[in-house]
C-alpha cells in the first residue's frame, strides 16, 4: 500500500490516505527500523486521514536479513529528521506536521520537538533515555523545556530503560515547556508495552487506555476543520 521514498537526506516509507486533508504524520521508529508492524502503522494512520512517512534510520541497511543494525548518531539523525519535515511540507501536499516516536524514536521525538518549529504536535512513547548515556545519543533531558508544540509523553513505571529518576527529572523539565504538555504513566507497565500487550494484565491495560488518547490528541493538534 505504501511506497519507499530517498530523496537527498530523505529516506523513509510513505503511506497516502485516501482523501488528503493535509495532515501529515513523521514517525520515528524504535531500534529495529522499518519492520512490517511499523508499516502497518503507517498505514494506520494513513487510513485515519495523515500522509505518513516512516523515516527510515538505517537506508541501505535490511535488518530483517542483516542482523543487528548499526548505532545511530543522534546529531546526523535530527538533520535527516528535519529534511523529513521539509519533504512533506514541500513534496507530500501536507500543511501540518505531527510526530510520533517509540523508544529509540521516542527519545529523538523529544530532541526534534525541540529544535523543530514547524511541527503541529509531537508523542514520544516510553522514550530511551539510558543512564550512562551513549556518547552518540543527544542528552534529551536539558533541552526538553524548549519544546513549544503541543507534547504528549507516555511513559511505563517499569521501564528497564529510562529509570524512574531519569523520567522525573524529564517531566521536571517539561513543566517549563511554554506549549501544552501530556503524560501518560502507567506503573506496572513495561518498555515497548504497545507491543507486548499479550504478556501481562498492566501493559494490555496501558496499550488499550493509551493509544486511543494518542490518536485523539494527535486528532485535535494536527487536523483542522
Amino acid at each position: 500500500m505504501g511506497e519507499y521514498v530517498s530523496a537527498g537526506r530523505v529516506n523513509g516509507y510513505v503511506c497516502h490516505p485516501t482523501k488528503a486533508g493535509g495532515a501529515g504524520m513523521l514517525l520515528l521508529p524504535h531500534v529495529m527500523g522499518i519492520e512490517p508492524p511499523m508499516r502497518e502503522d503507517a498505514q494506520a494512520f494513513a487510513d485515519a486521514g495523515f500522509t505518513t512517512l516512516v523515516w527510515d534510520p538505517y537506508p541501505g541497511f535490511d535488518v530483517e536479513k542483516d542482523g543487528e543494525p548499526p548505532r545511530c548518531v543522534d546529531e546526523t539523525c535530527v538533520a535527516d529528521q528535519v529534511a523529513c519535515v521539509s519533504y512533506m511540507l514541500s513534496e507530500l501536499g501536507v500543511q501540518r506536521v505531527g510526530m510520533i516516536g517509540w523508544c529509540m524514536g521516542g527519545r529523538m521525538a523529544l530532541t526534534l520537538a525541540a529544535r523543530e518549529r514547524r511541527l503541529a504536535a509531537a508523542v514520544a512513547y516510553y522514550p530511551s533515555l539510558r543512564e550512562p548515556r551513549r556518547a552518540e545519543e543527544i542528552d534529551v533531558v536539558p533541552i526538553a523545556g524548549e519544546i513549544r508544540c503541543p507534547l504528549q509523553v507516555v511513559y511505563p513505571g517499569k521501564d528497564h530503560v529510562t529509570s524512574n529518576a531519569t523520567f522525573a527529572a524529564l517531566r521536571k523539565q517539561l513543566d517549563t515547556c511554554p506549549g501544552p504538555v501530556t503524560v501518560q504513566v502507567y506503573p506496572d507497565a513495561v518498555h515497548g508495552f504497545l507491543s507486548r500487550q499479550g504478556e501481562s494484565e498492566a501493559n494490555g491495560l496501558a496499550g488499550r487506555l493509551a493509544w486511543p488518547q494518542t490518536m485523539a490528541f494527535l486528532r485535535a493538534a494536527v487536523f483542522r476543520d
